[in-house]
């Protein structure tokens, strides 16, 4: 059933709004009869065309609720239309639209094998988030015997791996994806990503060196082997091609991983457990498989550049496919966002169950949690050679990012509108670049221009109203893809300079975030003392003849010292903590209150 003929088509004008499950709303311009034949039996089907720019031009779309069919058909019916999705070039056909009524007009309708979600007659891009199964990581978490020292060789890997990630929040976030600034447009502010903010959540410097380009050789087996303290001849057993890409299986290093842990080999544990993490976290790829560019990446410790590249990469190729599966460091990009919604208790508790869509849409930008204080010293990456902004390589491809939209993000004003030559768009991808632009991103990555205060001026955390109104104009031209919930407020008009009010407010606002995120991370400390604890309670005192227990170089004595030093640290930490949040909550009394009382 590859081509539908209609003849006849008679477009009735039609005035209905309708309101998909997302929240959005959409316009119905009329209705058309279409008749569907499955097997020998023809329905005579009410479709709805709607604009849905700038996706398509336009969309015929079943209204599920007139649905009217045998019990046995309605599955298969429902199978068939939802794969049904043809695009009409209303400029051609726009003034006779709605006085069509003969077999003039001729339109065949192309089926394929996309995802669209029918609700009440709306569409949605279907973006999918396959996060890989990470018990056995998790699992093998139990090994690293000093987290503080692990994190300081390699990052803060191990939050990752237990980061319970929202898809939900997700899938909505790709819906607000800019694909002309490579950004998240809002109603009255962008958000975007950049290198130091994840440099910063994943706890590993940006190096001053060209990343990952995909140029460089492919490691022997002898080169994997030194890496990571395995046995060539075992590498060479094991290194097999899926997907088009040489790699490992996860479960053999898994294997690896738990045999040189039990025999306290811990340079070659935390190689391939790190390795593992690279592999099915950082890079993922394809299920239960470390391939080459994940060990050529973890080779040289240098990520971040080739972290964010993966996002931006994935969620630009999928805006352009109208969905599918967006393939990046998941977790990474979920603390990201996180860390710029309120930190209210209100927008935390969602007492009111309502849904991202909505609760997204109604944000501005006095709203956000624009900066945090760990960024005062950062130099930002500005630019790198000829291009007037950062190539980014991620696995797959490439893709440029704006820095100047995110300055407010690193503490610094955005003013104005900026140049549209410093938002430059470039994309292609791999083995897709009949321009070159891989060669010339690697050549521009050996001359990085970074900025700071001296270039940007004082820390000001503000947006003035000529950059806010270009946003809310570029939001109106591009549409947002829910309904408003409210009306959005205006934010502060000013000079460049704030009042001493005003830059009073933004030291007590600052003041404020700072505490809370000291709080959580405080919170996160007590966490991991918790699991430590809960961990030598089990293997050693519980259970002091356990296997693995009996493979530790020291007596059960050094172990349950251990465990009182720690459960003493974390008291103390408790206390400590306890005492902290009663004098901050007294500092911030107003005047009038902290007088009166005793």
């Amino acid at each position: 059933m590859s081509r539908l003929e209609v003849e006849g088509l008679v477009l009735k004008p039609s005035d209905l709004i309708v309101r998909a499950f997302d929240g959005s709303k959409r316009s119905v311009f009329g209705e058309v009869e279409l008749p569907i034949q499955i097997g020998s039996q023809t329905f005579n089907t009410v479709f709805y065309v709607m604009d849905i720019s700038p996706s398509y031009s336009c969309l015929l779309v079943l209204m599920l609720t007139h649905l009217s069919l045998p019990y046995g058909l309605h599955i298969l019916y429902i199978e068939i239309i939802c794969c049904l999705l043809t695009v009409v070039c209303l400029s051609e056909y726009y003034t006779d639209l709605f006085s069509v009524s003969t077999g003039d007009w001729y339109k065949s309708i192309d089926w394929h094998p996309v995802s669209i979600f029918f609700v009440l007659g709306d569409w949605y891009k279907s973006i999918d988030w396959h996060p890989p199964d990470l018990k056995e990581l998790r699992n093998l978490t139990y090994y690293v015997l000093n987290p503080l020292g692990f994190k300081a060789r390699y990052g803060k890997l191990l939050p990752l791996l237990t980061t319970q990630v929202d898809e939900g929040l997700m899938s909505t976030l790709a819906q607000f994806y800019d694909p002309l600034y490579h950004c998240f447009s809002f109603s009255d502010f962008q958000l975007l990503p950049t290198l130091e903010e994840y440099a910063h959540l994943v706890g590993i410097p940006i190096l001053d060196q060209v990343p990952f380009s995909g140029l460089e050789s492919i490691p022997t087996s002898r080169e994997i082997a030194d890496l990571l303290h395995i046995d060539e001849s075992l590498i060479e057993a094991h290194m097999t091609t899926k997907g088009g890409i040489q790699g490992l299986p996860s479960d053999f290093l898994v294997a690896q991983a738990t045999v040189y842990r039990k025999a306290m080999s811990e340079d070659a544990f935390e190689a391939i457990f790190v390795l593992l993490i690279y592999g099915l976290v950082l890079f993922p790829n394809i299920d239960k498989f470390v391939d080459v560019n994940a060990i050529r990446i973890f080779s040289v410790l240098n990520p971040v550049p080739t972290l964010l590249g993966d996002a931006y990469f994935s969620l630009h190729l999928r805006n352009a496919k109208g969905g599918g599966a967006i393939v990046c460091c998941l977790p990474l990009l979920y603390k990201w966002f996180i860390s710029h919604l309120p930190q209210t208790v209100a927008f935390k508790e969602n007492k009111g169950c309502l849904r991202w869509s909505t609760r997204l849409m109604s944000l501005t930008n006095d709203d956000i949690s624009w900066y945090d204080r760990v960024y005062d010293t950062v130099q930002i990456i500005d630019y790198c050679g000829e291009f007037p902004n950062v190539p980014l390589l991620g696995t797959c491809g490439g893709i440029s990012y704006n820095p100047i939209l995110a300055r407010r993000q690193l503490g610094f004003p955005l003013k104005d509108k900026p140049h549209n030559i410093l938002l430059e768009g470039m994309f292609f991808q791999e083995g897709k670049d009949p321009q070159g632009l891989k060669a010339r991103m690697v050549r521009a990555w050996r001359k990085i221009h970074k900025k700071g205060r001296s270039e940007l001026g004082p820390k000001n955390c503000i947006a003035l109203e000529p950059y806010t109104s270009w946003v809310r104009q570029r939001a109106s031209e591009y549409l947002m893809p829910y309904d408003y919930p409210r009306p959005t407020p205006l934010v502060v008009v000013g000079p460049s300079t704030l009042s001493n009010q005003g830059i009073e407010e933004l030291r007590d606002e600052d003041l404020s975030r700072a505490w809370i995120r000291e709080r959580e991370e405080l919170l996160q400390q007590l966490k991991e003392k918790d699991a430590l604890i809960e961990f030598l309670e089990h293997q050693v005192i519980d259970d002091p003849n356990d296997t693995w227990t009996s493979l530790l170089p020291q007596s059960s004595k050094f172990w349950k010292r251990k465990y009182d030093r720690l459960a003493k640290k974390k008291a103390d930490m408790e206390a400590t903590y306890e005492r902290e949040i009663k004098r901050l909550c007294v500092s911030r009394l107003p005047a009038s209150r902290a007088s009166r009382d005793p």
